[in-house]
């Protein structure tokens, strides 16, 4: 009995350190929520319009640890963008030209 005690205390004391470290650090995973697709959707952009590598070069290259939730590469002549979905944030990464190389969008409704 005391060692099941025991063992609760420990889980109980441990679930609320992770829950003090999640308020602590709250502003920093909402900033990881942003930047996953941005930096998809830019990584992506330059490597294929930009470096002129091919697409399973690029998925491969810019490949990281949180998936995607969506993904759209549009290369119709003048008009390279790709547009990219991670963890309910879409950001879009829009080809200006050999000179400018790609760069991001601003998300619809931000300001300055």
């Amino acid at each position: 009995m005391i060692r099941v005690r025991t063992f609760l205390g420990v889980i109980v004391g441990l679930v609320m350190v992770l829950l003090i470290w999640l308020m602590l650090n709250w502003s920093d995973i909402q900033l990881l929520q942003r930047t996953a697709s941005a930096y998809y959707a830019k990584e992506l952009c330059t490597c294929l319009f930009v470096l002129e590598q091919d697409e399973s070069y690029c998925h491969s290259y810019t490949k990281q640890y949180v998936a995607l939730d969506d993904l759209k590469v549009v290369n119709e002549g003048s008009l390279k963008r790709v547009e990219a979905q991670a963890l309910g944030i879409k950001r879009t990464a829009v080809w200006r030209g050999a000179r400018l190389g790609c760069h991001l969008e601003r998300p619809q409704g931000s300001q300055g």
